[in-house]
């Protein structure tokens, strides 16, 4: 009922670019589209066998080097990040590309389930070199149960959906990723709805020193900023 409820919702708040005119789709697959449109702008949907094709999932701006609203209040929120970041869902690449944009991070490391989501950010959003930048297939409840790399990880930003019910909604995957990062680390994470603020807040409180709500100008999103002390 949950999950039925949120496409319903979503489906209803899409943005008025999915209305502009289309210039022809760029990339075509199973779970993915990429339609071209005027200005330079780049649209990732669910693909078009998909009952949830009404949901909007990445607007990039390649001519002006911009994104959705929500990506680029991410990238102010963590815009002083130096370090490794770990980025726990991909859509169609807007985060990646905000941060390449931006000029940061040192060290990217980005994980998805889907295989398209990967291809898409890859060609549209930002190429992986592998160094600096590395695209990992695999589900986030997974990921995080590996082990840290040396220094653990600056800041984890999840914004990890599966059939649009958010990921990570467990004490066990919050505890895995506060183990992930280093001392003074940040969690961030993408929560939809206004309503559901609260329980997110109060999950994560239980492992972080600071949390913090960052409300989306124009959205109903709200990004939820979780700190670890410096010790």
């Amino acid at each position: 009922m949950f999950a039925v409820r949120l496409i319903t919702r979503i489906a209803a708040r899409v943005s008025e670019t999915l209305c502009e005119s289309r210039l022809g789709v760029v990339y075509s697959g199973w779970d993915l589209v990429v339609e071209r449109r005027a200005g330079g702008v780049l649209v990732t949907l669910p693909a078009l066998q998909d009952p949830r094709r009404s949901c909007l999932y990445s607007v990039i701006n390649v001519t002006q080097g911009t994104t959705n609203g929500l990506y680029s209040a991410a990238a102010d929120i963590v815009s002083a990040t130096t370090g490794r970041v770990l980025l726990l869902g991909l859509g169609g690449g807007s985060l990646p590309f905000e941060m390449a944009v931006r000029g940061l991070p040192n060290e990217l490391i980005a994980v998805d389930a889907s295989r398209e989501a990967l291809d898409v950010t890859r060609r549209f959003a930002l190429a992986d070199d592998g160094v600096t930048t590395c695209y990992v297939h695999a589900r986030a409840e997974d990921f995080v149960d590996r082990p840290a790399p040396p220094g653990g990880y600056a800041l984890v930003i999840n914004d990890a959906f599966c059939r649009l019910v958010p990921v990570g909604n467990s004490v066990h995957f919050v505890r895995r990723v506060r183990e992930l990062l280093a001392p003074g680390g940040t969690y961030v994470v993408n929560i939809v709805f206004p309503e559901d603020v609260g329980d997110a807040v109060k999950l994560v409180g239980s492992e972080f020193e600071t949390v913090e709500r960052h409300a989306v100008e124009g959205s109903s999103n709200t990004w939820v900023v979780c700190k670890l002390s410096k010790k």
